[in-house]
C-alpha cells in the first residue's frame, strides 16, 4: 500500500469529506481547501487534515499556497466549471501538480483527460449510472461499471446465496462455466472447487448481459393484464374525484328510486319502469301521459328537473374528462403497452447515461420525466425509448408507464425526498416491483434500505469517492469491491504481473477464470488492494 501524498482537496460538501476520509486512511496529507464558511471543516480537521479559508477560483490563492513538486490537486465541487477553472488556476501557479477533476458530463471527462497532460478525471454520472442500470436487471449486483476497449460493455460483482445464481451443486469450474464469469469468493473464504451448496454465501463477476439474464431465469414473469383488472377497477376508483362520485351516485338513486316509486304505482314491470324514468329524464316533456295523480304527476315533474340538473353534470364532467386526456396526451401522457421494461424516472445526465446502458442490453426503456427536454425526447425516440411528460411520483402516472408489467423502476431525481416518494408509490402499485434508487445523502439512504421496504439504495458518495481517491495514486481505476473482507480495485494496467480479472479481445470482454491466462494482445483488467 502506498501513502504519503500531498493533496489539496477543493470541495466543500459529503463527498469531499468521504474523499478526504479515503485519503487519509492510506496515510496522505491532505489539506481541504474551501471559503468559509465551510459545513465539513470541522469534520476534515477531527480526520487529521488541515482546513485552509481561501477562495479557490482566485489565482493569487494558488500563487501563495506552497506545494511540493509531488501534489495532487482534487477538484470534487459540485459544478464542473467550477472545477474546471480551479484546476486550471493550480495548473498555472504550479506547473508540475498533477490534477483530479470531477465532472458529470461523460464525454467532457473524456475529452479533458485526453487534453489535459497529467490529470485524471472521474466522470461521476458514468460511474454511477452503469451500477444504476444493472442493480435494476438483478439487485443481487453490488457495483458495475464500463469498460470502453470492450464494446462499452458493462460489467459487475454480485453477491448472494449460490442457488440465487443458478449454481447449486455445481463445483468451481462447472460454476465459472454456468457464469460466464468468475466466482471471487466463497463464504468469505478463496473459492474452493468443491459443489456449491444452496447456501452458501458467494460474489461472483460477469458481465451484466449474462448476470441479468440470470435473473431473469429465477425471477416469475410479472403477471398478465388479464389477473390485474380488479386492481385497475381499484385504482380507477381512487382517480375519480368526489365531484364526479356523487353526480354518479345521485342518477344512480335517482334511477332506482324514481323506477321503483313508477313500479309500484303504475303498476308496471321493472323494465317498463326503468324505460318510464329514462324517458322523462331524456325527453323533459308530455306529463300529461301520467295524470293518473297529481301525486305521480308531481314526482314526474321532479324527476324531469332533477334529470336536466344531472345530465348537464355529466355531460361537462364527461367534456372536461375528454379535454383533461386529450391535454394529457398532447403533453406526452399515454399509457405505454410495453412488458418487461424499466421505468427510468429522470432523464438529467445519470439518467440519461442509464437510458443508454439499458438500450444497449436490449432493455425495453420508459422515461418519465416531468420537464423533458425537447431534443431529449427526440433522441430517447430516436433510441427506441418510450417518453411520458408528467409527475413520476403520482400513482397515475407510474400506471401510464406500466409499472405493473415493469421489470424494475430507477428512481433517478436530483432530490433524495423525491426519489423516496417515487419508489414508495411504484410499491404501493406493485408490492415485488424491483426499485433501485438514487440517493446523495448517503446516510439517510443506509436508513431508508434498512427500515422501509422501498427498494436498493445507491448513494453517488458511495460509489464516487472510493474511485476518486484511487486515482489520487495515479491508478486508472474503473472500480471498487471488497473480497475476502477487503477492499479491492479494478485497475486499466499492461504488465502481466498482476492477477488478470478480464481484458478486451476482439470487441468485446473476457472474463478470466480462476487459473485462466491472458491471450497475446488482451487489453487487461487486474483486481489490487486498495490504498486505504
Amino acid at each position: 500500500m502506498s501513502g504519503g501524498l500531498h493533496v489539496v482537496l477543493v470541495g466543500g460538501d459529503e463527498l469531499a469529506l468521504d474523499v478526504l476520509r479515503e485519503l487519509r486512511a492510506a496515510g496522505d496529507e491532505v489539506e481541504l481547501l474551501w471559503r468559509a464558511p465551510c459545513r465539513v471543516a470541522e469534520e476534515a480537521v477531527r480526520h487529521g487534515a488541515r482546513y485552509r479559508d481561501a477562495d479557490p477560483e482566485r489565482l493569487a490563492t494558488w500563487e501563495r499556497l506552497p506545494l511540493p513538486a509531488s501534489a495532487v490537486v482534487v477538484c470534487i465541487a459540485q459544478a464542473d466549471d467550477f472545477n474546471l477553472t480551479v484546476g486550471l488556476l493550480a495548473r498555472e501557479a504550479n506547473p508540475g501538480v498533477r490534477l483530479i477533476l470531477r465532472q458529470f458530463d461523460r464525454r467532457m471527462a473524456a475529452e479533458l483527460e485526453r487534453i489535459l497532460p497529467n490529470a485524471g478525471v472521474v466522470a461521476i454520472a458514468d460511474v454511477a449510472a452503469a451500477t444504476f442500470a444493472a442493480a435494476v436487471l438483478d439487485p443481487h449486483i453490488i457495483s458495475a461499471f464500463r469498460f470502453p476497449e470492450a464494446g462499452d460493455a458493462l460489467l459487475a460483482f454480485a453477491g448472494g446465496r449460490a442457488e440465487d445464481f443458478g449454481c447449486t451443486g455445481l463445483d468451481l469450474g462447472e460454476a465459472e462455466e454456468h457464469l460466464r464469469g468468475r466466482v471471487m469468493e466463497i463464504n468469505g473464504h478463496p473459492p474452493q472447487d468443491v459443489p456449491l451448496e444452496p447456501a452458501d454465501e458467494v460474489t461472483v463477476f460477469a458481465t451484466v448481459a449474462r448476470l441479468a439474464q440470470i435473473a431473469r431465469a429465477r425471477t416469475p414473469a410479472a403477471p398478465q393484464r388479464s389477473k390485474r383488472r380488479p386492481r385497475s377497477l381499484r385504482a380507477l376508483m381512487r382517480h375519480l374525484d368526489p365531484v364526479s362520485l356523487s353526480v354518479a351516485t345521485a342518477l344512480l338513486l335517482l334511477y332506482l328510486v324514481s323506477a321503483a316509486f313508477y313500479e309500484s304505482t303504475l303498476h308496471l314491470s321493472v323494465l317498463d319502469a326503468f324505460y318510464v324514468v329514462t324517458s322523462r329524464i331524456a325527453e323533459n316533456g308530455d306529463v300529461s301521459l301520467w295524470r293518473t295523480s297529481s301525486v305521480v304527476e308531481a314526482f314526474t315533474i321532479a324527476v324531469m328537473l332533477s334529470g336536466i340538473a344531472l345530465t348537464g353534470s355529466v355531460v361537462a364532467l364527461i367534456t372536461n374528462a375528454v379535454v383533461r386526456r386529450r391535454e394529457e396526451s398532447v403533453a406526452g401522457m399515454r399509457r405505454v403497452g410495453a412488458r418487461g421494461h424499466v421505468v427510468v424516472c429522470g432523464s438529467g445526465v445519470v439518467g440519461s447515461r442509464v437510458v443508454e446502458y439499458l438500450l444497449a442490453l436490449d432493455v425495453p426503456v420508459v422515461i418519465v420525466e416531468r420537464n423533458p427536454d425537447p431534443a431529449l425526447v427526440a433522441q430517447a425516440r430516436d433510441r427506441g425509448a418510450s417518453v411520458l411528460t408528467g409527475d413520476a411520483t403520482r400513482e397515475r402516472t407510474l400506471e401510464y408507464a406500466g409499472v405493473e408489467s415493469a421489470l424494475g423502476v430507477v428512481a433517478l431525481a436530483n432530490d433524495d425526498t423525491t426519489n423516496l416518494k417515487i419508489a414508495l408509490t411504484a410499491r404501493g402499485l406493485r408490492r415485488d416491483a424491483r426499485v433501485v434508487l438514487r440517493f446523495n445523502n448517503a446516510a439517510l439512504g443506509r436508513a431508508v434500505e434498512r427500515h422501509l421496504d422501498a427498494g436498493t439504495v445507491h448513494a453517488l458518495r458511495d460509489l464516487a469517492a472510493p474511485l476518486v481517491a484511487e486515482r489520487v495514486a495515479g491508478h486508472d481505476v474503473l472500480d471498487r469491491v471488497r473480497i475476502h473482507g477487503t477492499p479491492f480495485t479494478v485497475v486499466r494496467r499492461r504488465e502481466r504481473l498482476l492477477p488478470p480479472l478480464c481484458g478486451a479481445r476482439g470487441g468485446g470482454a473476457v472474463v478470466y477464470r480462476n487459473g485462466e491466462h491472458p491471450q497475446q494482445g488482451d487489453l487487461i483488467l487486474s483486481l489490487i488492494e486498495s490504498r486505504g
